[in-house]
């Protein structure tokens, strides 16, 4: 069993979800206009600088809540809106499989 292609599998079938279909729909409509990409870029910035403070994971969802909810707020555009709910729901997917997996292991290496 390779790790890796494990891993490009996974990858695969969350792209396959509607969610993913719909937030990169919309990343292409954000592209065409610099003034919205510039606010994704930085929400984007913001989101990264929080998963790097690795938070217990209800801080971390909670946190993630607060940015997401604010950014959405901030955004009188509604395909930020929808572009950043589509995204939040894609991460959550992808952190569901990370919590699976670690939870596994831990499961079957502790004594």
């Amino acid at each position: 069993m390779n790790i890796q292609q494990k891993t490009r599998e996974i990858v695969q079938l969350v792209q396959a979800t509607p969610d993913y279909a719909k937030a990169k729909s919309l990343k292409a409509q954000i592209l065409r206009d610099p003034r919205l990409t510039r606010m994704v870029k930085t929400f984007q910035d913001e989101q990264s600088k929080l998963y790097n403070r690795n938070l217990p994971p209800q801080q971390l969802d909670a946190e993630m809540k607060k940015l997401v909810d604010n950014f959405e707020r901030n955004s009188s555009n509604t395909i930020i809106g929808n572009y950043a709910s589509a995204m939040q729901k894609v991460q959550e997917k992808v952190y569901q499989i990370n919590m699976s997996i670690l939870e596994s292991i831990d499961k079957d290496l502790s004594i």
